[in-house]
C-alpha cells in the first residue's frame, strides 16, 4: 500500500505541475479511524489546505481496480471541485483571531469511550455516554463544509475561557438549525422509490438542515418536544450515525430491539468513523430530558 500511495503522489505532483505543493498526511479521525490523505498547496494562495482523504482511492488501486494514475486523476478532480466549491479562508485570519473563532465554533457529537484519546487532548463536554466537542467552521460548500478543531493551546493563546466556548458553540449550533423529516420520505430521496409508510409510519429523522453532524441534536432536547407532543408519548431515538438521529414513539418497540437494529446497523452499513453510539437514547415528554435507554 505503500507504494501505492507514493505513486499517486507523484503522478497528483505531476499533474498539477508547478506551483502547487502536494505532501502526504496521516490523520486520526472519529473513532480513532487513521486515514491517509493528500493536502494540496498552492504557492500563492495564503488559505487553509484542506485534506483529501485517498484511503479508497488506494485500495482500488492496491485491488487492480484501477491504476495508480487514473486514481490521481480522480484525486485531482476531486480538488480543483473543492477548490472551487469553498471559500478560501486566510491562514492568518480565523484560526488565530478570537472573535473568528467564536463566531464560528459550533458543536460536533462523538462517542466519549472510543474517542478518549483524543478527548484528553481538547476542550470538550460530557454527555452521556458521548462528548461533545468544538469545530471551528473554516469553509463552507454547498454540500457540507471543512472545519477545525479547537484545541486547548489555542483557547489559552487566545484568552478563551471554556464558558465563552461553550456558549458560542451553543448558540452558532443552535442557529444553524435542525430538521425532522419523515424516515420514508429520507429513503425516498435516496432511493427514488416511493415508501411513505417504511419502516413505520411515526419513524423520524431529526439531522441538521445541511445534514452534516446532525447528532448533535441530542444536545437540545427542545428540537423533539413536538413530535412528542404529537404523538402523546416519550421517544425513542436511534443514533443513526454522527449526521442524524431517528426517532419512534416510545409504544412502538422495546429498547432492546431497538438496541439489537442499531448494533446491525452499525457494524453492517455505518462506516467507522460515522459511529456515534450502541446505545438507545429517551427523550422524557414530561420532563423534557434525554437519557440513555
Amino acid at each position: 500500500m505503500e507504494q501505492v500511495l507514493r505513486e499517486m503522489e507523484n503522478f497528483v505532483a505531476q499533474k498539477l505541475g508547478a506551483g502547487y505543493t502536494v505532501t502526504r498526511k496521516v490523520q486520526t479521525k472519529n473513532n480513532g479511524v487513521v486515514l491517509q490523505g493528500f493536502m494540496i498547496t498552492k504557492a500563492d494562495a495564503p488559505t487553509i489546505s484542506p485534506v483529501l482523504y485517498v484511503n479508497e482511492y488506494a485500495m482500488a488501486v492496491y485491488l487492480g481496480r484501477t491504476t495508480a494514475k487514473e486514481a490521481a486523476n480522480a484525486v485531482v478532480d476531486a480538488y480543483r471541485k473543492a477548490d472551487t466549491d469553498h471559500v478560501s479562508v486566510s491562514k492568518g485570519g480565523i484560526l488565530n483571531n478570537r472573535l473568528s473563532i467564536l463566531n464560528r465554533v459550533v458543536y460536533h457529537v462523538v462517542n466519549a469511550e472510543m474517542n478518549s484519546g483524543m478527548l484528553s487532548t481538547v476542550p470538550h463536554k460530557n454527555f452521556l455516554d458521548l462528548a461533545a466537542v468544538y469545530r471551528i467552521k473554516v469553509s463552507v460548500s454547498g454540500d457540507g463544509y471543512a472545519s477545525a478543531g479547537v484545541s486547548s493551546e489555542m483557547c489559552k493563546a487566545l484568552g478563551i475561557t471554556e464558558k465563552e466556548l461553550d456558549d458560542a458553540a451553543k448558540h452558532n449550533t443552535a442557529v444553524n438549525g435542525f430538521i425532522q423529516k419523515p424516515m420514508g420520505e429520507i429513503l425516498e430521496e435516496i432511493t427514488g422509490i416511493l415508501m411513505p409508510s417504511f419502516p413505520g409510519p411515526h419513524w423520524q429523522v431529526f439531522t441538521s438542515k445541511n445534514r452534516m453532524y446532525g447528532a448533535t441534536a441530542l444536545l437540545y432536547p427542545e428540537v423533539f418536544k413536538g413530535f412528542a407532543d404529537s404523538m402523546c408519548d416519550d421517544l425513542f431515538i436511534l443514533p443513526s450515525s454522527i449526521h442524524e438521529l431517528i426517532a419512534v414513539p416510545a409504544a412502538e418497540m422495546s429498547p432492546e430491539e431497538l438496541r439489537h437494529m442499531v448494533g446491525e446497523v452499525n457494524a453492517a452499513e455505518v462506516a467507522a468513523d460515522e459511529i456515534l453510539s450502541e446505545n438507545v437514547y429517551c427523550y422524557d415528554r414530561i420532563t423534557g430530558e434525554i437519557r440513555i435507554a
